[in-house]
């Protein structure tokens, strides 16, 4: 049995340490005054005053009891805590309002404190807002009993350390824990180079959006759930997009549709409309033209339609203008006008239907079970296809192309999950292309599949990788179908990475096939009968299993 890894008792100073004076060395041209200040008063304090610092900063929130801490290796804490007031780093029993105060209590301190008993009935939220009611000289007595012989820190520039995290990680969701997972070898990351000219940001303008960008998401997650004011108030907090900066604009947008599609819910077309014409990613031009049409607005909706197929953002924009403009012309257009607009006929797969016991399982457990007789029989999903293809372009993925790789903890590159992945490594991947076979596949998966065991990447999911499931894979499946199926891929990764059936089987006496599996009452998503549609055209063998149970009673089974 492996033993446990231990960390050592300071990991989290030898951690932020190393996150920050990554940044300080890399970004120093970009950091502000105040930024680069609060790095040197950090790094000034003494060891034991840093470790405080850190371990507050790194909690929720900015004030602390310090007879909450539990810093054994710390205490007593008022040597540091002094230290760090006089580096400016801390605030020692500042001014604090009555709702602050309440906060760092417990119900039963707040009862105690105030004298209130006779409220322990209410929650906790009515029992602050009965407090908070309380008028006249009483506040003051009120606010004085509920402080009284506590000492409370309050974290001081913990805003500049936002910056340095942005500048790490590249975004503000990532934290020291990332660390911790990686020294304790639960995530393993690809080693890649870690360059000067490798930097997400390349001015302080770029920076500034980008922390505009996170102080507005706090404020879009809030206004979800208002009106459309307040929704378009919020919006209003966003940073301009900058088409030179990829990142950002995905993340705006994403932002966009998100309130545009609430603004839609909520009936607020014409403000939907403006929002996701800001918008090139899909679906904002599929939204717009169901909003278009909804409006009664015919005309521009056909014209939105046959943009879309002249020049569509993605396959999935494509088939819905095909369709939508076809069922539009047919309800409001006449014949003559009609016959501008087509939809292609689609085959569907083939499709069986099995009675099946059901159990406490699965129901693609069930159907593989079922199958197991005729030949093995794996759950693959997007995990086999997406994991071969990710074995195969390894190189490709984790390439050092400029702005893609800036810190240590990235399972994959910066724009992975944008049109520009392909275009910026259009020779790597030809290369790769043109050298495809039977053999040199079946080489390079099992190199990587050795080599890089564990490692975090995009497309690999090691533990549904089995070796068993691999060899049959680069054995039954011909060298054709993994070109069809990587083509695919490539022409769209984020939206074409799922959608792939549930199960391969390899029948003993050769071959495989694709199974779907649908539980009673399923019906095949579209990117699962786009992917269908694609392996028809390509002689993928496939099909769609509807299951149905023989006791349609029994509904203790897992869908």
């Amino acid at each position: 049995m492996t033993k446990p890894i231990e960390l050592p008792d300071d990991y989290y100073h030898t951690n932020f340490c190393a996150l920050v004076d990554f940044v300080a060395l890399r970004y120093q041209s970009l950091l502000s005054f105040d930024e680069q200040a609060f790095y040197r008063a950090f790094k000034a304090v003494s060891l034991s005053a840093q470790k405080l610092y850190i371990r507050l900063l790194t909690r929720k929130g900015d004030y602390f009891r310090a007879e909450k801490l539990n810093y054994p290796e710390l205490e007593p804490y008022c040597e540091c805590a002094a230290e760090l007031a006089g580096a400016g780093l801390l605030a020692i029993n500042p001014e604090r309002s009555l709702e602050l105060k309440m906060a760092l209590l417990t119900k039963v301190e707040l009862l105690q404190r105030s004298g209130k008993s006779e409220l322990k009935t209410l929650k906790r939220a009515e029992l602050e807002a009965a407090l908070l009611a309380v008028e006249g000289p009483e506040t003051d007595e009120l606010a004085q009993q509920l402080g009284a012989n506590d000492t409370v820190y309050q974290v001081l520039l913990g805003q500049h350390f936002n910056t340095y995290k942005l500048c790490f990680f590249g975004n503000l969701r990532q934290d020291m824990s990332d660390y911790v997972l990686r020294d304790l070898g639960l995530l393993l990351y690809e080693d890649y180079p870690l360059s000067q000219d490798q930097l997400l940001f390349q001015t302080r303008a770029q920076i500034e959006r980008h922390l505009q960008y996170y102080v507005a998401l706090d404020q879009l997650d809030e206004a979800l759930d208002s009106d459309a004011a307040f929704m378009l108030a919020a919006v209003a907090t966003l940073p301009e997009i900058d088409t030179n900066d990829i990142t950002l604009t995905r993340r705006v947008e994403r932002c966009l549709l998100a309130v545009a599609r609430q603004l839609e819910r909520i009936e607020s077309l014409n403000e939907a409309l403006e929002l996701y014409q800001r918008c090139s990613r899909h679906p904002s031009r599929e939204r717009q033209a169901r909003i278009l049409l909804k409006q009664g607005h015919v005309e521009p909706c056909l014209a939105l339609c046959g943009a879309m197929i002249k020049a569509p953002v993605t396959e999935e924009e494509e088939v819905f203008a095909r369709d939508f403009a076809f069922r539009t012309a047919r309800k409001h257009l006449s014949k003559a006008e009609l016959s501008a607009w087509s939809v292609p006929k689609r085959s569907g797969p083939r499709t069986e239907t099995v009675l099946l016991v059901p159990r406490d399982c699965s129901v693609e457990r069930l159907v593989a079970e079922h199958l197991a007789p005729e030949g093995e029989c794996f759950y693959a999903e997007n995990s086999l296809f997406n994991g071969v293809f990710g074995l195969y372009f390894w190189e490709v993925i984790f390439a050092p192309i400029k702005g893609a790789f800036f810190n240590p903890f990235q399972v994959a590159p910066a724009d992975f999950s944008s049109a520009n992945f392909t275009l910026s490594r259009a020779a790597m991947i030809q290369d790769r292309m043109e050298t495809l076979s039977a053999s040199t596949l079946a080489a390079c998966v099992w190199q990587q599949w050795q080599a890089k065991q564990g490692r975090a990447n995009p497309l690999v999911h090691w533990p549904e990788l089995s070796e068993p499931l691999l060899t049959l894979a680069l054995a039954r499946i011909p060298i054709a179908h993994w070109r069809a199926v990587f083509m695919r891929l490539l022409n769209d990764i984020p939206h074409h990475r799922s959608g792939f059936p549930d199960l391969i089987h390899f029948p003993d006496e050769g071959a495989y096939e694709l199974v779907e599996v649908k539980a009673p009452g399923d019906k095949l998503q579209k990117n699962q009968g786009r992917w269908m549609h694609y392996f028809s055209q390509h002689k993928i063998p496939h099909r769609v299993l509807h299951v149905k149970y023989s006791d349609e009673t029994r509904s203790d089974a897992t869908v």
